[in-house]
């Protein structure tokens, strides 16, 4: 009966040890600077066609077709859907956000502001 312990507590801890190396990504919808005052924060509202509500989104390294959502011009109503492709690695944070030439204007380009390197992930050697 011990040693069915012993084997039993080794699984569950390799098991916990494997759960920690991943290589998921995560999408944010909030750039860190406000310098570029025609960068705008969005809303990641789907990838590859599902839904988001909770953000941010943790994704697998790949291509990525991602929906962003950015908040009505100033004098807007509506909030606007912009789709665009971004190419995920492995363990990285990709900081997305909406590229307005002018603040009353309602279009904008979906743009990667920044990517930076995931804390705490491994990638795995192939």
């Amino acid at each position: 009966m011990k040693h069915f312990a012993k084997l039993s507590g080794a699984a569950v801890t390799l098991a916990l040890l494997a759960a920690c190396t991943t290589t998921q990504s995560q999408l944010e919808g909030k750039p860190f600077t406000r310098v570029d005052p025609k960068l705008y924060p969005v809303i990641i509202s789907k990838v590859d066609g599902q839904s988001y509500i909770q953000q941010p989104v943790m994704v697998d390294p790949g291509k990525r077709v991602v929906t962003v959502t950015a908040s009505p011009e100033r004098y807007g109503s509506l909030p606007v859907d912009r789709t665009f492709t971004v190419d995920v690695g492995p363990c990285e944070i990709v900081r997305l956000g909406a590229r307005r030439e002018n603040p009353l204007m309602e279009d904008f380009q979906p743009v990667v502001v920044e990517r930076e390197p995931k804390a705490g992930c491994t990638a795995k050697k192939s």
